[in-house]
């Protein structure tokens, strides 16, 4: 019988330049622990945004 066990935590930002252009970011990370050999992994990812508007 298989046994997994699933995390995952993120971290982010939103920075106002001024009421056009804002910046924003995001760090997460996702983890599987599984008892199946070749069934566990690491996940790390990073956004970056640069978002305007008119």
């Amino acid at each position: 019988m298989r046994d997994d066990t699933d995390w995952e935590g993120f971290l982010g930002f939103r920075y106002f330049m001024n009421r056009e252009f804002q910046f924003r970011g995001e760090y997460r990370h996702s983890e599987r622990i599984s008892s199946e050999e070749g069934s566990s992994f690491d996940n790390n990812a990073v956004t970056l945004r640069v978002m305007g508007q008119i």
